[in-house]
């Protein structure tokens, strides 16, 4: 296995095309992190040269093509203790990935995601928080490519410049100029009976450039599933992958809830095809209205 030093400039120079869609990139966990024994067959899942391998096979592939991951869930705000379903949430992922090295991979992302009105399931542009009363217009998000490394561990500061995204409207409603502060650890993977779970958790922290503006955060755990028969098939780039997820983050500028102590909360599940046109028949629906260039030709937005 490759130290961590060998790809550093690799990984500093893709992070420098950082995007704000979810203030996160991926990586697994340093040697000696992966917990009790996960080896089974040809599996060995305490190897953290297999244990990144298997969780690109979850979210991608390794043999460069396009892997396609969606993410349905309900998005609460939590204020002193009190969680408010607001919205519902739909997010698609163009992804690419590329090896370094045993220990790193080039991570290629594109992102579209909607806010969806729980009680129709349809493309909110309108939506009254709670708490404030106001009524806000729900931004169309859209953002990349971002290019990034998956690494054993990863720690990084960096900066966020609101032209890293897909327009100047779209970036002033995410958040402003600023410094980040990123951490992410792959769990130990577990294995029971026939199927085998990977964890990634990932904490940014975004402090504006402007001192009389709010720090932001982003707290995600993502988990992926996968048939242990699958992931123990040295020749399969890829394996079928269930996911479930749950995300904090701070108030969105959008949001207008500047002075209200607290944040949203977003949990759901989601899956990876190989086919865009396999995404969820509704993805597929509001892409189609809102965005038809991704699915006329989504390799080339990772050009872009």
């Amino acid at each position: 296995m490759g130290s961590a030093m060998a790809p550093l400039l690799s990984r500093r120079r893709a992070l420098q095309g950082l995007v704000l869609s979810s203030f996160g990139l991926a990586a697994a966990p340093p040697p000696g992190t992966a917990g009790e024994a996960t080896t089974q067959g040809g599996l060995n899942l305490t190897s953290p040269a297999e244990l990144l391998a298997a969780l690109v096979r979850m979210r991608g592939t390794l043999d460069e093509t396009l892997a396609f991951v969606w993410l349905r869930g309900l998005r609460y705000t939590l204020v002193d203790g009190e969680a408010l379903p607001l919205c519902g949430y739909l997010g698609g992922s163009i992804t690419r990935y590329r090896r370094l090295a045993d220990d790193a991979f080039e991570f290629v992302l594109y992102e579209i995601s909607y806010y969806t009105s729980i009680e129709t399931g349809e493309v909110l542009d309108k939506l009254r928080m709670p708490y404030t009363g106001t009524e806000v217009s729900v931004p169309l998000y859209r953002t990349g490519p971002g290019r990034h490394v998956i690494m054993m561990a990863n720690q990084e500061e960096l900066d966020w410049s609101r032209d890293r995204t897909t327009s100047e409207e779209l970036a002033k409603q995410i958040a402003p100029d600023a410094k980040v502060f990123y951490t992410f650890n792959v769990r130990p993977a577990e294995m029971f009976d026939d199927k085998v779970w990977i964890r990634n958790d990932s904490f940014t922290r975004l402090v504006p450039n402007d001192s009389t503006q709010a720090p932001m955060f982003y707290k995600e755990a993502i988990t992926y599933q996968a048939q242990r028969a699958d992931l123990e098939n040295p020749d399969a780039p890829h394996v079928d992958a269930d996911i479930s997820f749950a995300i904090a983050t701070a108030w969105r500028p959008w949001m207008q809830m500047a002075g209200i102590d607290g944040h949203t909360m977003t949990d759901g599940v989601g899956g990876k095809v190989l086919d865009i046109e396999a995404m969820p028949d509704d993805f597929i629906r509001f892409t189609e209205k809102h965005h038809p260039d991704v699915l006329d030709d989504p390799g080339a937005l990772l050009e872009s």
